[in-house]
């Protein structure tokens, strides 16, 4: 035993005593002396006499439970080492834990069932000997063998009186007193004994120690939960929703190690006694958590960067309880203040149309929380919101109005910018755009933010497409979404439950919701709203399966039994083996359910079935009379039960606050009872005393707790549960619940101001709707003219599927003849039921609305706002002619013809020579400073042809000059608008592109950049600049100086809404980057990104034309099987040409055979190149005043002068001389981006011809004007056509210069690929003079 770290417990009770004495001066104590008055210190040495307790009992556990009985259980055969704190850090050794170890199996036996007694009473005398044992580590003194056997009357009559906790005196009774009063549970088994002594262990105040004070008898003596404890899901919450947040929030090793204990708290601390196996068990859990740590990179966003963690369960099974765990550690991420940012919002069943209604609550109170902190720390937010989302902030306030507090003391902009004017789509866009920046701007690494709403299975479809937006934003970091939801076969199931019941209540006589005049939120809505939820959910599953967004699920079902045993266990404040039976008889009745449970024990507490002894601190209760309790058979019948029970006034309170919803004002509540009272209706669910005492009833019902006051405010209250909302809700007869509603939209519409009833109109009109039967004609029509108000509001917002709701509820108040009575109504109505339907995509609906407006409207100018809906939608369906063809047929009855065949070049020259005589004459400062265009026809013609001219653009090129020719005309005939700017720019495209005069064309682009200063407004930021820095400016600056402000025309473009277009110049950015000669591994980077954008926006058109850049890159740095084919990691070539046949885009069809022109010449491939500049010779026309026509004038006259070299033919040569000029003359304009191609193909006409001097001068020239330009891709091809000539003519060293040089550009170009082959001597480019 020397080997044995340790000394037997006899040597340690007795070293205890001798400490004792000696703290006591010397004099010897009494035997039992620990039982004096429980101080802190008397506390702290029971706790520690209780901690060794339960290490003797864990040790002889695990005898036990290996089939052993020791029969010789004593003090003198038990070794006790005390390894003090168990984190190491240092606290008194009074906090530390204990190991034991069971020694001499002299007299041990083996026995198969450990709870039986076949053998006598073998398992109850190591029972019994733990007991003693117990007795001495408390009395501090060893038990002499002459008085063990007496120890029953000795042990009674020596605790008696004594002050040592109750728990204590219970557990020694249980295992000495067998034969006792009805009082005593013997223990079955020393696994019960730990059992209880962990208990006591890990909550002492709890379990432990007797209440000292009046107020904590008090307190015992009430059911009580504890609030941050975990039941059943430990592993759940350690596993999926901990990794979620280390993952995406937490931003240290340090704090990911504080932030999981703080999460795992008391769910751990049951573990951590155990001994030797425990601790291997311990060390190894934290292994798999260092582990984790690894993985994440010390807690930067994980490798995805995209993750959700998405709850489910039915009703009470403690979704929100789980979700909420995160927010203590994130709030105190960051140790101190600020920290992170929790944010919370819940969907109502009853607020089904109301957009944003979670979303709205949550982000206002992570501006509440801002608010809060420091100066400098909120001033330091209000920047990087301010930054992010620029002059949007207003739209963003619509959706955040807290966040005006935030950002007091901004300048408003300029009152010269108005809204922007975008068409429904762009403004959906946009607003997506501005939530992912603001969010961006508050998620930093020294305060993350988590998003969790709950109920999402009611949320709105706008509330889902804003989430998505901001889930699937690849730039967002340290951003957790937790989203709670039901599951449909539960709400379907409570749904009938409660249809069965209220049949019941209102007699049986099966009349439906529908009967009673409920409009937009019977169950078909309901289902509608949940198969919305479902498409998200699927949605988000399909991202998945894409491996761009990581779901964490997490299916919380209800607790098992012992779990339920384990919550009574610790609302009693009893041992799990006494509180079992209850357990056992409420799980039958709750199956689990927490919130069910919960409530049936406080009904057993009041209705005194449970009842609390004072003098034993403990619970009892009558098992007979348990059995014969009649308890609920739902959660929602138990809290029908309790309302009934509640005095008549309270009843009427409470149902009255369940039809307001649930979260009421006592000013609002209280408003509305009066109105009821005064509406004089015989049926009524308040007694006429309710108003009066509305406070006293309010305070009675959050005492019950069936609400709870929200925050510090006294007036605002919220019920603690859904399922009491549901019961109290529930409680009213249909009839009276809609009377009800109908008088409270009423009452909350008539007394609000003009600027309030903005922010209440979706509440009114929700309310009003339920009640509409009950009103009169004239009512019904004010009532339409609301929900069309309320439609229009929820364009507004973006909410269309909730404006949907609110027109077709319109629809249905108004009478059958509504344009001969309500002419104006419907055509409110209906323009705006065509915008929806045409934002969601529903066509065949739209046109059956479109049938209204256009035979009903009695002017066109009725029919305009139609008209455009029609136009957007054909545009979003890729059905480019018909959106075309409807335009013209719009501006002919706008007094603007246009050709419908294909316009002649001559008719285009006609139009372009009375343009040009309409500018003759004209200088910058008059076109500066024409006057503004009055509203009329000529404005909505204007309009309707610059949407026009991108439709033109994809689909009938030669249309374009037409469009454009005649918006100039109109400007300067009429004056200017914000198209001006749009005009001119375009009108500057075409002079580059197709005059050829690029001195007017830069000069018409910075008069639309002046328009802009004049007229700002971001709906043409992105489409004027945009198209002056792609079509415009690299004819006379460097095509590298475009990139930097395309992208910024790139960000305008999101910031406005402008998705489409935005994306457009996103293509731009790459094809000048390819052109320009950037690094290919950050366009292949870029463009990966953008193309993942717009797959995600569904910009089809113009993913497919920037997928050949992406492939090209990836072509050229080896990335593909065969680098003359774009098929391969991004696309594959013939998918993608297919697509773009179908649609009538030449546009891509004409990029990818420009793309495979270029790698075939790169690779050596000159017939296959030349056979691709064949069918692009007119890529000029096709992308007009683009640099894919000079590029395709530069590579065709390379590649014919590669043939050249070895067929002599005078085609090849008019080409490459074609070619030469053509970039000679540019190289006037713009040598910056000319001046080395028109070198290199002087040099490579020259080698043609033999004249090695010349070539040899013109190469080195090429090269050194592509290293000044900054064009890679020039230098390298320099080099490489420089050492296939010299080596033709015999140099070979020289040849092998040039050749180095040529495989460095092209690595550092990025064209690994095409750099691997040139050390190849079958790969050299084929040269002959």
């Amino acid at each position: 035993l020397e080997w044995v770290e340790g000394v037997s417990l006899k040597e340690w009770v007795e070293a205890k005593w001798a400490k004792r004495t000696a703290d006591n001066g010397g004099i010897e104590v009494e035997a039992g002396g620990v039982g004096q008055a429980q101080t802190d210190d008397a506390k702290s040495l029971i706790l520690r006499d209780v901690r060794v307790m339960l290490a003797v009992a864990m040790a002889l556990a695990d005898v036990n439970e290996a089939g052993v009985v020791h029969h010789d259980i004593s003090s003198q055969n038990v070794i006790v080492h005390e390894k003090g704190d168990k984190c190491g850090d240092g606290k008194d050794k009074k906090d530390g834990y204990f190991v034991a170890k069971i020694i001499d199996f002299g007299f041990a036996t083996r026995q198969q069932n450990m709870e039986s007694d076949d053998v006598g009473e073998t398992v109850n005398d190591d029972l019994y000997s733990l007991g003693l044992v117990f007795c001495e580590v408390l009395i501090d003194q060893p038990i002499p063998d002459s008085v063990r056997d007496g120890v029953d009357t000795l042990m009674a009559s020596f605790f008696r009186g004594s002050n040592l906790p109750r728990s204590l005196i219970s557990l020694l009774s249980d295992a000495l007193e067998f034969h006792s009063s009805d009082d005593v549970n013997p223990y079955r088994t020393v696994a019960e004994v730990v059992e209880d002594l962990e208990q006591m262990a890990d909550n002492p105040e709890r379990f432990l120690f007797d209440p000292q004070t009046p107020e904590e008898v008090a307190n015992r003596a009430r059911v009580s939960f504890i609030p941050d404890r975990l039941y059943g899901k430990f592993e759940e919450f350690s596993e999926t929703l901990m990794g979620a947040y280390m993952r995406n929030l937490s931003s240290s090793p340090s704090s990911h190690r504080s932030a999981h204990d703080s999460l795992l708290g008391v769910s751990m601390s049951r573990h951590r006694h155990r001994s030797a196996t425990t601790q291997t068990m311990e060390t190894g859990m934290g292994g798999m958590h260092l582990s984790m740590l690894r993985l994440q990179g010390g807690g930067v966003a994980g490798s995805l960067g995209r993750e959700i963690v998405l709850i489910s369960g039915p009703s009470g099974s403690g979704k929100s309880h789980l979700a909420h765990l995160i927010r203590n550690p994130l709030l105190n991420e960051a140790g101190g203040q600020p920290g992170g940012l929790f944010a919370w919002g819940q969907y109502e069943r009853l607020r089904l149309n109301q957009p944003y209604s979670a979303l709205i609550t949550a982000f206002n109170s992570l501006c509440d929380r801002i608010l809060l902190w420091e100066e400098a720390d909120r001033t330091r937010v209000r920047d990087r919101i301010a930054e992010a989302v620029g002059p949007e902030w207003r739209a963003l306030t619509t959706l955040v109005p807290n966040l005006r507090s935030i950002l007091v003391g901004k300048e408003e902009p300029s009152g010269k910018d108005p809204p922007a004017s975008l068409g429904t789509m762009e403004a959906q866009s946009r607003l997506k755009f501005v939530v992912r920046m603001f969010v961006r701007a508050l998620c930093q690494r020294e305060h993350p933010v988590a998003l969790v709403l709950e109920n999402m299975q009611w949320a709105d479809a706008a509330s889902l497409d804003i989430i998505i937006a901001l889930v699937t934003d690849p730039e967002l970091r340290y951003f957790l979404f937790v989203g709670c939801y039901r599951p449909r076969k539960d709400i379907k199931a409570a749904d009938e439950i409660a249809a069965k019941r209220a049949s019941m209540r209102d007699g049986g006589n099966g009349v439906s919701e529908r009967s009673f005049g409920t409009l937009g939120t019977g169950r078909s809505s309901n289902l509608a709203m949940l198969s919305g939820f479902a498409a998200y959910v699927a949605q988000m599953e399909d991202l998945e399966e894409e491996d761009k967004l990581r779901i964490t699920r997490i299916e919380i079902g209800s607790l098992d039994l012992d779990s339920m045993n384990l919550l009574i266990s610790d609302a009693l404040r009893m041992p799990r083996r006494l509180t079992r039976p209850l357990a056992e008889r409420l799980y039958r009745k709750t199956q689990g359910n927490i919130h069910f449970t919960k409530e049936c024990l406080k009904l057993l507490s009041e209705d005194g079935v449970l009842t609390y002894s004072k003098d034993m601190f403990r619970w009892r209760w009558n098992t007979d009379g348990l059995k014969n309790h009649v308890i609920a058979d739902s959660m929602v019948d138990l809290i029908t039960d309790k309302i009934r029970k509640l005095p008549p006034e309270a009843q009427g309170t409470l149902k009255m606050a369940a039809c307001v919803g649930m979260c009421f004002d006592q000013e609002t509540l209280e408003t509305v009872m009066r109105a009821l009272l005064d509406d004089g209706a015989e049926e009524t669910p308040l007694p006429s005393s309710s108003v009066g005492d509305i406070r006293l009833h309010l305070h009675l019902l959050e005492t019950e707790g069936f609400i709870e006051s929200e925050g510090h405010s006294q007036s605002r209250y919220a019920f603690s549960h859904n399922r009491i909302h549901h019961a109290a809700y529930s409680a009213m007869h249909r009839r009276e619940r809609n009377r009800v509603h109908a008088l409270i939209g009423e009452v909350m519409w008539e007394n609000a101001s003009e600027e309030r009833r903005k922010d209440i109109l979706f509440m009114a009109v929700d309310h009003m709707n339920k009640g509409w039967i009950n009103l009169a004609k004239e009512r019904r029509t004010n009532l339409a003219l609301l929900n069309v108000r309320a439609g229009e509001e929820s364009i507004s917002k973006l909410a269309f599927f909730n404006a949907l709701n609110y027109l077709n509820t319109a629809s249905k108040l108004l009478p059958e003849n509504r344009w001969e009575e309500h002419y104006y109504i419907s055509l409110r109505l209906y323009n705006a039921l065509v915008e929806v339907e045409q934002c969601t995509s529903r066509s065949e609906e739209m046109h059956s609305h479109l049938a209204q407006v256009f035979s009903h409207a009695t002017c066109f100018s009725d029919k305009l706002r139609a008209y455009t809906c029609l136009i957007r939608a054909y545009g979003a369906q890729k059905h480019l002619q018909e959106a075309i063809d409807t335009g013209l047929d719009v501006l002919l009855q706008l007094g603007q013809r246009f050709p419908r065949s294909t316009p002649s070049m001559m008719q285009i020259g006609k139009d372009y020579v009375k343009t040009r005589l309409a500018l003759r004459g004209k200088t910058d400062r008059v076109l500066k400073n024409l006057a503004d265009m009055e509203e009329g026809n000529i404005l909505e013609a204007i309009q309707v042809i610059s949407s026009l001219v991108w439709y033109a653009y994809l689909a009938r090129e030669e249309l374009v000059p037409l469009l454009v020719f005649r918006m100039v005309r109109l400007t300067l005939r009429y004056g200017v608008s914000k198209v001006t700017s749009f005009a001119f720019a375009m009108y500057g495209m075409i002079l580059c592109g197709a005059m050829g005069d690029y001195k007017g064309g830069n000069r018409f682009a910075d008069l639309a950049m002046d328009y802009l200063e004049r007229f700002p407004s971001k709906e043409w930021v992105a489409r004027v600049n945009g198209g002056c820095y792609y079509y415009v400016r690299h004819w006379r600056e460097p095509l590298n100086q475009s990139l930097e402000p395309l992208l910024g025309c790139h960000r305008v473009g999101q910031e406005a809404g402008d998705t489409e277009y935005a994306f457009v110049i996103a293509h731009c950015y790459c094809c000048h980057a390819f052109h320009s000669g950037q690094s290919l591994v950050d366009l292949e980077e870029k463009a990966g990104e953008f193309c993942f954008n717009m797959e995600q926006q569904q910009q089809t058109t113009v993913l497919n034309t920037t997928l050949p850049l992406w492939q090209t890159a990836l072509n050229l740095m080896g990335q593909s099987s065969d680098p003359l084919r774009l098929s391969g990691a991004a696309m594959d070539e013939e998918e993608i040409i297919n697509e773009a046949v179908a649609a009538s885009s030449h546009n891509c069809v004409y990029i990818i055979k420009f793309c495979q022109m270029v790698l075939s010449y790169l690779f050596g491939n000159y017939e296959l190149a030349w056979e691709m500049a064949e069918k692009t010779h007119d890529i000029d026309q096709v992308i007009m005043a683009s640099f894919f026509g000079s590029d395709h004038t530069y590579y065709s006259g390379l590649i014919a002068c590669a043939l050249l070299s070895e067929d002599h033919g005078k085609t090849w040569k008019k080409q490459a001389v074609r070619a030469k000029k053509k970039m000679k003359k540019l190289s006037k304009h713009a040598p910056g981006n000319y001046r080395q191609k028109y070198l290199l193909l002087e040099a490579e006409l020259a080698a043609s011809k033999g004249k090695r001097d010349a070539a040899s001068r013109y190469y080195d020239e090429a090269i050194e004007a592509a290293v000044k330009n900054g064009y890679m891709q020039d230098e390298a091809i320099a080099n490489e056509r420089a050492s296939a000539f010299l080596k033709n003519c015999g140099d070979s060293k020289a040849s092998s210069r040039y050749r180095l040089s040529s495989h460095s550009c092209y690595m550092k170009w990025g064209a690994f690929g095409k750099a691997d082959l040139l050390f190849g001597s079958e790969h050299l480019p084929r040269f002959t003079v």
